[in-house]
């Protein structure tokens, strides 16, 4: 397994999943100043994943992070969201970090929304 440090767009397009822009139910929205913090914590536990894997410092500061507002793709959203939780899924990160747990569960619920969505899903029999 290889690990890099995702660019800020992807830490972007995985923190909207957390806003109020984004259309998939199933969280309290976060306010803009909550998001920043939320990405921040996430730059830091990927920077933190690399550095345990390649045994090198972390080379940035925290507060870099500001979150950037805008409507992204749901879809590219919840992909890049994916890329940096498998970027993060170095040891000790997923046990010690509760970003990790609370990516990985927004990803879940983004994915349940979209196949609920789906028509072949909303004609199927249930049961």
């Amino acid at each position: 397994m290889s690990c890099f440090v995702v660019e800020k767009e992807c830490i972007d397009r995985a923190v909207f999943l957390f806003s109020d822009n984004c259309i998939a139910p199933g969280i309290r929205e976060l306010d803009h100043k909550e998001l920043s913090s939320l990405g921040s914590r996430f730059l830091q536990m990927n920077e933190r994943a690399y550095s345990l894997r390649y045994n090198v410092p972390v080379s940035r500061l925290p507060s870099d992070y500001q979150y950037l507002l805008k409507n992204q793709s749901l879809i590219q959203s919840l992909k890049s969201a994916q890329c940096l939780l498998y970027q993060c899924s170095e040891r000790g990160i997923p046990e010690n970090w509760p970003e990790y747990h609370q990516l990985e569960e927004r990803i879940l619920q983004v994915l349940k929304f979209i196949v609920s969505q789906l028509p072949e899903y909303q004609e199927s029999k249930w049961g």
